[in-house]
């Protein structure tokens, strides 16, 4: 966690908020960190630190969000996960800030034995945006699941940069990145999953998938796999691409207009990584957002 940014929300730190499970809890109910910004030019930073015990259980949201605020400020946040032994987090960060502002997110976990994590990481608002996500797995047979996409227009910047690594043997994890961008925008994936000799008989999945809306919209992605363990079983791809004016055809020949099959096409691309949020109403309001997002 030596990042400028990251070391710039510990030095201003005044206070936190806190989410620490005792062992063996299971909490049914999802918890929800709301940070509403409703101060023109102000700097944000908030710091966040979840602590799953042993055999605790948690579903968390966190969403980043502006009330009726139309300026520029800027959002530079923190969040440290630690899930214990047999510990299991679904955690859900929502990016929606307004479209002038500027947010940094910064996401740490280190998981235990036997430990889960799931983080469904949703970007669609901010002039200009980036999440740094770093998974450490600590303790053997931890599974990870990183689920991320980022929805662009106009002259939007979103960067999403994460890191995977296993310490122990018997890990698994799977990575799916996507993005949508139209216009002028800017979509930047960058993966790395890093597997020393340590860690036999790890299986890592990553793929990076794009879809391209206009001509002058850009896609920069790097997934990236480091393997230095000699029984393993990992992949990793990329792949940017267009509309497909077959499928739209298709679509038209059913009746339904070229700017709805439009629409239809980029909702299904969409949709995978909306599905994996567990909280129904926050699912449901993304899934009528994609629905109807020109």
């Amino acid at each position: 966690m030596d990042e400028v940014f990251t070391a710039l929300n510990t030095a201003s730190l005044t206070d936190a908020a806190i989410v620490w499970l005792p062992k063996n809890l299971s909490v049914e109910t999802p918890i929800h960190l709301a940070y509403i910004t409703t101060v023109k030019g102000a700097i944000v930073q908030p710091r966040a630190l979840v602590v799953a015990e042993s055999g605790s259980q948690v579903t968390l949201v966190e969403s980043f969000t502006h009330g009726d605020l139309k300026d520029t400020y800027f959002t530079n946040s923190v969040t440290e996960v630690v899930v214990l032994d047999n510990g299991s987090v679904n955690h859900s960060r929502i990016q929606w800030e307004n479209p002038k502002a500027i947010h940094v997110g910064k996401t740490v976990v280190t998981q235990g034995r036997d430990a889960r994590y799931v983080c469904n990481a949703i970007s669609l608002g901010g002039s200009l945006s980036r999440h740094n996500l770093e998974v450490h797995q600590q303790g053997s047979q931890a599974d990870t699941q990183l689920y991320g996409l980022s929805l662009l227009a106009g002259d939007r910047t979103a960067d999403t940069h994460s890191l995977i690594v296993f310490n122990q043997p018997h890990g698994m994890a799977k990575q799916l990145n996507k993005c949508i961008a139209d216009d002028r925008s800017h979509g930047v994936f960058n993966g790395r999953i890093y597997v020393p000799k340590i860690a036999q008989e790890t299986d890592a999945s990553q793929l990076s998938r794009n879809l391209l809306l206009s001509s002058k919209a850009r896609i920069d992605t790097k997934p990236e796999l480091e393997i230095v363990a000699d029984n393993v079983k990992c992949a990793h791809g990329a792949t940017v691409s267009q509309l497909e004016e077959d499928e739209v055809f298709y679509l038209q020949s059913r009746g339904i207009d070229a700017i709805d099959a439009r629409k239809l096409l980029k909702f299904a691309f969409a949709v995978e990584v909306i599905n994996q949020i567990p909280v129904v109403s926050l699912r449901d309001r993304l899934i009528a957002l994609a629905r109807t997002k020109d």
